[in-house]
């Protein structure tokens, strides 16, 4: 169980509600390979909500490659305005070593017909058995994903988070990020104003529970 409060919602680069912050709850449920991860967020100071019920097949191609196969339902809904959308993932995992992953992510969208990417390495460092530190940096990739974005490269990413256990199924965790806006034409494309140079942070719980 991972509930989570942001001072922003940040996704694709873009800042979705204006500066304002994000609270969500997610839950997942793993049966060998296969995980069921439903996800509920409400706006802070803002009328939106979020609801996401993922399904994810993992395997492992290789002793240092893995593939993730998900689909996503999603239901939205800001101040009177409803969407909702379904989309497929397929993500690769390669690990360098314990501690060094590269990561490529895609996403295709039904509704917009269209697909983003991401492209991360991330680098962690054990502080000792209790604390851990992580660093990542990603570069993502609009085709049509964004339907009123400009196409190509958009963002780049920067993440540090450090987690904490509690105890040994009780961790604490919190992260700051930085997106850098590449190639914004907000007068040409529409939805590439909201495609912003944000700093932002969250904190939040993890409980494994059996």
């Amino acid at each position: 169980m991972h509930p989570l409060w942001e001072s922003r919602y940040v996704s694709e680069g873009r800042d979705n509600l204006a500066g304002k912050g994000i609270a969500s709850i997610a839950t997942e449920f793993n049966y060998n390979e296969i995980a069921i991860i439903p996800w509920v967020a409400t706006g802070v100071d803002s009328d939106y909500t979020e609801f996401n019920l993922n399904a994810i097949y993992a395997t492992q191609l290789f002793n240092t490659v893995d593939m993730f196969i998900g689909y996503n339902h999603l239901r939205s809904r800001q101040n009177t305005s409803n969407a909702h959308d379904n989309e497929v993932s397929l993500d690769f995992s390669y690990f360098y070593d314990n501690k060094f992953q590269l990561t490529s992510s895609a996403y295709y969208s039904f509704d917009s017909q269209g697909t983003f990417i991401e492209l991360t390495i991330n680098k962690g460092y054990e502080i000792n058995e209790a604390v851990n530190i992580d660093f990542q940096t990603g570069l993502g990739f609009n085709a049509g994903y964004v339907s009123d974005g400009h196409n190509g490269i958009n963002n780049l990413k920067l993440t540090a988070d450090v987690s904490y256990k509690v105890i040994k199924q009780l961790e604490v965790y919190a992260y700051t990020s930085y997106t850098m806006a590449i190639n914004k034409n907000a007068e040409r494309f529409v939805g590439d104003q909201t495609l912003k140079n944000v700093l932002w942070s969250g904190i939040g719980l993890s409980y494994l529970y059996r």
